[in-house]
């Protein structure tokens, strides 16, 4: 289980994961010279059957992308008229089970921008006819179609007034889960993308003669100058006060260094909010942007979620129902206060259409023998106060399905509580640390001088209910091109493949050696793993990066941890000691677990959060748990691991 705040009972898979308050950049848009790997696991649909899947997946010049069917890759310009040309290698190919077949690949008479189809981008073929060659079916393991886009400006561009030109192609596959993928290809364009980070914020700690003060940062993400005009602040000018460290006018180069603001609030006692709006006017936008502000009384929030007594395993496990029949679990959430709790949505996002799952809530009765009270929209929950839902599966055929019980919640600040939920065959669960397959956080060394092996590690996990196969872990250069990292090695003591038992933790270390004169090196980390239907799929998205003699301060970690050390008591771990603090940012330690004892459950993963994490020991044993913590200043480095040891009893 996974959840943003609050307590978790000694069954829930995860424990109390601080609520993470990392940048949301939603879709991501690629951009780059070394582009994209559009890839997408195809995971349902059609007719193909469990364990039988085609998986398409378009390489365009480098690093990988999930589940983005759209992509833009960025030509540089170059010189018209003097043969001078830039290709990008596009390849097509099959990574599942099942054949795949490539319907149709044409390059668009109108581009994505609006502009017509240009003659300076063209696609070569590579001697394939597509005439007679489409469409291609790629059966698994079969060598992948691999195609050029080609610029090459001739002289005649300029006097046609083209040379800034731009190309589209359109790909149609069988693959039910990516039926089409869509590329544009490009020169630089001119992105002006001012932002404000956080969006909106919410005070939480300000007492009367004791204000609180939140930093707001200001950037450009974009390839073009951007100008701040100004910062003003609408309402609550006795309670909040603004102070800008930047003058009207300060220019805002691409991906240069942000600028800032404050706002310090003094809570005047009275019950009730307070409220505050930021206005922040750019050259490059016709609306400003509206940063709302809020307070709450400064108390915290804390709940307990627990499951039907049938289940302790930390996940609710349907695999043993039988074909076209139904079995209900309950899971409750009881508030421990002293805030009120709003729980608000619950879904299974794999499974909107409700095929298999279906999710129902109420309030138990207040008496014996009474009715419990239905709830459909929010529900408000006063410190002692309970809900039940009720997960009802359904296999409505044989391969079943995998889904994860979706808890969104105020108390008094936004989080999710998530639950694994597994119905037909026993499957597998992949995540891995510091960090987890959704928050994408660096493993970074730092070196004290060229020369100096680092030696770092991180951990996987199996979240499932069924053993996991990890067929490889490689790091490669940063550049997507299949060679190995010259400067990272994998402990060569580990023997492929390793089998990780349910609930398992298995560490995997990794050495940096820089013996040029990079100041700077960075690869990326691929593991390779057999899913629930035998598929074999990568996780990607960890980058690995090492740094030689910083210039700015790294922070040192430090963890301890306080409470009662018996099975299903509360432990509280803390990276509060970490220093220098003035070089901690918000939302900047990630907490993990690196070991516990034999039949444990509990696995200590997630967003990057605050600075404490509670856990609850579901075992008698030894548990080592880690964290890291992220520095707030250039070059942004993620710290060593510190680690602390927990001795359990019953």
């Amino acid at each position: 289980m996974r959840v943003t705040s609050g307590v978790v009972m000694a069954m829930g898979r995860r424990d109390a994961i601080a609520a993470a308050r990392g940048k949301s950049e939603g879709p991501r848009r690629l951009v780059g010279p070394a582009l994209a790997i559009l890839l997408a696991s195809a995971c349902g649909g059609g007719s193909f059957s469990e364990g039988s899947k085609p998986q398409f997946e378009v390489a365009v010049e480098g690093a990988i992308v999930t589940t983005v069917l759209e992509g833009l890759h960025e030509f540089q310009k170059v010189q018209p008229g003097t043969g001078q040309r830039q290709k990008a290698e596009i390849t097509l190919r099959n990574n599942g089970t099942a054949p795949l077949t490539i319907s149709r690949v044409t390059q668009l008479d109108v581009n994505g921008d609006g502009t017509a189809k240009s003659k300076w981008m063209v696609l070569d073929w590579r001697g394939f006819d597509p005439a007679l060659g489409l469409p291609l079916t790629i059966a698994p393991g079969d060598s992948p179609l691999k195609i050029d886009m080609v610029y090459e400006p001739g002289a005649a561009c300029e006097l046609e007034n083209n040379c800034e030109s731009s190309a589209t192609i359109e790909i149609l596959t069988d693959d039910p889960a990516v039926p089409k993928v869509v590329i544009e290809f490009a020169l630089p364009r001119c992105r002006r993308e001012p932002k404000v980070y956080p969006p909106s914020d919410i005070f939480l700690e300000a007492e009367v003669g004791k204000p609180e003060i939140k930093t707001f940062t200001v950037e450009n993400t974009g390839t073009c100058a951007c100008t701040v005009d100004g910062v003003e602040m609408v309402g609550g000018a006795n309670v909040f006060t603004l102070t800008q460290d930047f003058a009207d006018g300060t220019e805002l180069k691409p991906n240069g260094l942000p600028v800032s603001f404050t706002v310090s609030y003094t809570s005047a006692g009275n019950a009730g909010t307070d409220q505050t709006q930021i206005k922040v006017r750019f050259d490059c936008q016709s609306q400003d942007t509206i940063i709302p502000i809020t307070t709450q009384a400064a108390q915290a929030g804390n709940f307990e979620v627990s499951y039907d007594e049938k289940d302790t395993k930390g996940f609710l496990d349907f695999t043993t129902v039988a074909p076209s029949t139904c079995e209900e679990k309950v899971v409750s959430i009881y508030n421990v206060g002293p805030a009120i709790m709003t729980v608000q949505t619950r879904e299974v996002p794999e499974d909107l259409q409700g095929n298999f799952y279906t999710v129902t809530c109420a309030f138990p009765p207040a008496q014996a023998g009474g009715e419990p009270t239905p709830v459909t929209g929010n529900a408000a929950l006063a410190a002692g106060r309970t809900l039940e839902c009720t997960v009802k599966y359904c296999a409505t055929d044989a391969a079943g399905k995998n889904g994860t019980l979706t808890i969104a919640y105020v108390n008094p600040g936004p989080g999710t509580i998530e639950v694994p939920m597994f119905g037909g065959t026993p499957k597998p669960c992949f995540d891995f640390a510091p960090g987890d397959v959704s928050s994408q956080m660096a493993l970074d060394f730092v070196a004290t001088a060229k020369g100096e092996a680092v030696l770092g590690r991180f951990m996987i996990y199996n979240c499932g209910n069924a053993a996991l196969d990890v067929k490889a872990v490689r790091i490669e250069d940063a550049f997507g091109q299949g060679e190995a990292s010259e400067y990272f090695t994998v402990d060569d003591g580990l023997t492929f493949p390793l089998t990780i038992p349910v609930g398992g933790v298995q560490s995997v270390e990794v050495t940096m050696l820089v013996n040029d004169n990079e100041p700077q090196v960075s690869s990326t980390m691929y593991i390779d793993y057999v899913d629930g239907s035998g598929a074999t799929l990568v996780a990607s998205n960890m980058n690995v990066r090492g740094f030689v003699a910083p210039t700015a301060p790294v922070i040192v970690p430090a963890l301890e941890a306080t409470g009662g050390a018996k099975v299903g008591k509360e432990v509280t771990l803390s990276g509060a000691a970490s220093a220098p603090a003035a070089q901690i940012g918000d939302g900047a330690y990630a907490f993990y677990l690196v070991d516990k004892p034999a039949g444990s459950q509990l696995i200590v993963n997630g967003s990057p959060g605050e600075g404490t994490r509670d856990v609850i020991p579901d075992k008698a044993g030894k548990y080592v748990f880690a964290v890291r913590v992220f520095a707030k200043t250039e070059p942004y480095i993620w710290s060593s691991e510190a680690t602390v040891e927990v001795d359990v009893t019953e």
